[in-house]
């Protein structure tokens, strides 16, 4: 017989990860499948996000590798670097970030964990779904279960909510990124709380570099960009070679890892987060923000949203889990549809002189007001310095 869960999520990356243990404590049983085998495979996510993430997801320290107060932005001309008197941010460690979740949500009781198991097929009955899963490399049937509701935490693959189904058309972009142990005199000139952007074409066409401290003098520095380019350009592991050997000029490092991703997001979020009793979190609903590709906090915010919208209808509380998608995109608002509109101007459109023109404009911004911008996507911060520059011209 097959076992018989309340929620099978698929996916233990932090949304699915997040879903599970919310469900758990909350005393569901619930079975987390994920395809990789361990947490140190599939490591890719740049992990800087703001510091009241922690508290909002009770998230202990052990989850972080760094803390992060100024926030530096470079283009091929000028740079800039604005600096707060306390930590603004952290940087995850993403594969201790996904175990502490998982193991959260097993010690509870009420999870089961499948490592190196992933889904197959499913079959919809009267009251739940009968889904196959399969063990990494296995060709014979696999193994049966049961549940009431599923949880797409696929990512970009969106293998549940997209199973026998035709795929919308999406925005892609891709990212990679080097771990690198730098020598003890480059990380105490260069410093270890300071999130670095690189913006232009001089760095990366069609995107951005970033270079963000992991303490121990280890940095992330990746470069990440549009795949709908009409121009052809150098493999992004050209730029953070270029990166490595040009800008920061590296004489004595060790590459540790190197790991990359795709992103397929609707910026108009005009897609289904929801399919019957099957939920979409984090990656497989657009999670991600386009202006600096955020991804973490906005999913953990998603698999948090699905639990309580899960909770509630298995209660018999709410009819249906359309809620869910409501409650989504009113987080998501118009502020995701500015933030793709605003990267694909800066990434796309803007050359080196116009970045260069517009870091220096931006160094009239407190710290704080680029914050805003950057993490919580209040563009009026924009508008209030062109309508001080305006305000320059005419005195």
């Amino acid at each position: 017989m097959p076992k018989t869960y309340d929620v099978a999520v698929f996916g233990a990356g932090p949304a699915g990860a997040q879903c599970a243990r919310e469900l758990a404590h909350k005393g569901y049983q619930v079975v987390l499948v994920e395809k990789m085998s361990n947490f140190l495979a599939n490591n890719f996510s740049s992990a800087g996000s703001v510091y009241e993430v922690l508290e909002h997801f009770d998230l202990p320290k052990s989850t972080i590798s760094s803390y992060w107060k100024s926030i530096k932005l470079t283009s091929a001309g000028t740079e800039h670097i604005w600096t707060a008197k306390r930590p603004l941010g952290v940087v995850f460690d993403f594969a201790k970030l996904r175990k502490f979740l998982t193991a959260d949500a097993k010690s509870t009781g009420n999870c089961r964990v499948l490592l190196g198991w992933q889904f197959s097929s499913y079959q919809k009955t009267d009251d739940s779904y009968q889904c196959v899963i399969k063990k990494d490399g296995q060709t014979s049937m696999g193994e049966n279960i049961l549940a009431k509701i599923l949880v797409d935490a696929t990512g970009p693959a969106r293998s549940i909510l997209h199973y026998q189904k035709n795929k919308p058309r999406y925005v892609s972009a891709t990212g990679i990124e080097y771990l690198v142990q730098t020598d003890p005199l480059f990380s105490q000139s260069f410093g270890d709380t300071t999130l670095q952007f690189l913006l232009g074409p001089h760095f990366q066409p069609h995107g951005y570099a970033w270079i963000f401290p992991m303490g121990d003098g280890i940095y992330k520095i990746g470069t990440g960009g549009y795949n709908d380019r009409k121009t052809k350009t150098q493999s992004l592991k050209y730029y953070i070679d270029r990166i490595i050997k040009n800008y920061l000029q590296l004489k004595k490092y060790q590459i540790l890892d190197v790991h990359g991703g795709t992103v397929q997001f609707r910026p108009n979020h005009q897609e289904p987060f929801v399919d019957g009793k099957i939920v979409g979190v984090g990656d497989a609903v657009s999670s991600v923000n386009a202006l600096g590709f955020e991804g973490i906090r906005h999913g953990l915010h998603s698999a948090r949203t699905a639990a309580c919208c899960i909770d509630e209808y298995l209660k018999n509380q709410k009819p249906s889990l359309d809620h869910y998608q409501r409650l989504m995109q009113q987080y998501f608002g118009r502020k995701w549809y500015w933030s793709y509109w605003l990267s694909r101007l800066v990434y796309m459109q803007f050359g080196d002189n116009t970045l260069d023109k517009i870091i220096t404009m931006l160094r009239l911004l407190t710290t704080e007001e680029l914050v805003e911008i950057l993490f919580y996507y209040r563009f009026s911060n924009v508008f209030k310095l062109v309508f001080r520059q305006l305000k320059t011209l005419f005195k």
